[in-house]
């Protein structure tokens, strides 16, 4: 899963695990519809890749909450609003990229 976040985001864009099955990209510069943009190519990659579990094919997908700073954010309102976009992507459901 790793690689493909990292392999399908820019050098200037920032990938890391955030919790048990949560990741964070950063992306610098990035419009909120680019960055839906970008992540979607990302869930369509993930959805398409082969991966195995103990000798099975399985089907993975993600789930996206994408959240653009805004002036009055702090760190905590970003990721806030990112995380409810992400829960209403699971609750509308799942393997799909909701914008907050």
């Amino acid at each position: 899963m790793a690689n493909i976040l990292t392999n399908k985001c820019r050098s200037t864009d920032f990938v890391t695990r955030f919790g048990g099955e949560e990741f964070v990209i950063l992306m610098p510069s990035t419009t909120s519809a680019e960055a839906a943009q970008a992540v979607d190519k990302i869930r369509h990659s993930i959805e398409n890749s082969p991966f195995n579990f103990h000798g099975k094919s399985v089907t993975i997908t993600m789930s996206f909450g994408v959240a653009e700073i805004d002036d009055a954010d702090t760190i905590e309102s970003l990721f806030e609003r990112a995380d409810k976009a992400l829960y209403t992507a699971k609750k509308n459901g799942r393997n799909r990229v909701e914008v907050a």
